[in-house]
Formats: structure tokens, C-alpha cells, sequence
């Protein structure tokens, strides 16, 4: 009878043993698959983010010198956010003019604040996050205008292109200045 308790209270053992192991493995499994789950909600809401930025900085540096660039930009970049699913509500917009390698430039900086994650287990992960990106783009150089100029009526004319100069003079635009 000695044997039979001693192999029985061990096989119980091993029972609760593997019971144990089970549930941990579970609890370890979908903790893992909801981190995993997470950081690509984030890596997708960053990219989204990252277009977001670069497409209202192409649009603000190619936008004319009398249009306000700080107020169409972030118009532009809230209708975006909004197309792509986000709330504007949370969205934080910084419009500034810059210079790559001497050349005018825009920089935009976007900052999104509670963007939903899936819900962790036991508040272990996460609820929502804030992720921001910044994108520049080099302003447009192509004039805004032309003037025709015809010499004589037997003559094709010529083009010539109207720019409008920024206080700086031709320097500030970052036009080639030729000297006869």
C-alpha cells in the first residue's frame, strides 16, 4: 500500500507541476502577442505620421510667398490627419522656416498625444501613446509668373520669368547672381 500512495502523491505532483507550467506559459503568450500587437499599432501610427509631416512640407514649401504658410500648413496637416483616421483634436503642429545648406526651406514638426493601443492584460502595457515625427522640404524656386517680351512683331519674343525677391535681396532667395 506504501508504493501505491508514494506513486500517486507524485504523479499529483507532477500534475500540479504541469498545470502551473501550462498557465504561465499561457499568461507569458498573450502578454508577448499584446506587446508584439503594440509596438506594430505604434510603428504603423508612426509611419502615418511621417507622411503626414513630409506631404504638409512639400505642400507648405511649394505654397506662394503671399500666402500665410503657418496657416495652410497646419490647415493641410489636420485635414490629413483627420483622412488618415487620427484625431486632430490631440495633434500638435510646428510650422518654421529654415535653411538647408543655405538654400530656404520649411520644417514641420507633427506630435500626435493618445493614440489608442490595444488594452494589456492587467494594465501590464500601455493604454495609449504620443509619437511625433518632423520632415523639411526645400522651397519651390520655380517663379510664380511670366512676362511675355516681344521686341518686334516679326520676332517670337522671349519668356521671362517673374520672382519675387524676399528682403534679403537675390542672396536670401538663393538665386544665382550673374554679373555682366
Amino acid at each position: 500500500m506504501g508504493n501505491i500512495r508514494k506513486s500517486r502523491s507524485r504523479s499529483g505532483a507532477v500534475l500540479a507541476e504541469g498545470v502551473v507550467s501550462l498557465w504561465l506559459i499561457i499568461v507569458i503568450t498573450v502578454a508577448a502577442v499584446s506587446l508584439l500587437t503594440n509596438a506594430g499599432m505604434s510603428i504603423f501610427y508612426k509611419q502615418k505620421i511621417s507622411f503626414i509631416a513630409m506631404q504638409t512640407a512639400i505642400y507648405t514649401a511649394g505654397l506662394p510667398m503671399n500666402v500665410d504658410r503657418r496657416t495652410s500648413g497646419e490647415a493641410m496637416a489636420k485635414k490629413l490627419i483627420t483622412s488618415m483616421g487620427m484625431s486632430e483634436r490631440n495633434a500638435e503642429i510646428q510650422i518654421k522656416d529654415t535653411t538647408v545648406e543655405g538654400a530656404p526651406a520649411v520644417s514641420v514638426r507633427i506630435t500626435i498625444a493618445n493614440l489608442p493601443l490595444l488594452q494589456g492584460q492587467g494594465g501590464m502595457l500601455p493604454l495609449s501613446v504620443t509619437l511625433g515625427d518632423e520632415a523639411t522640404a526645400i522651397n519651390n524656386r520655380s517663379p510664380e509668373a511670366y512676362i511675355w517680351l516681344n521686341n518686334h512683331p516679326k520676332m517670337s519674343g522671349y519668356l521671362i520669368p517673374v520672382v519675387r525677391l524676399p528682403p534679403g535681396g537675390v542672396q536670401a532667395a538663393g538665386l544665382p547672381v550673374v554679373t555682366p
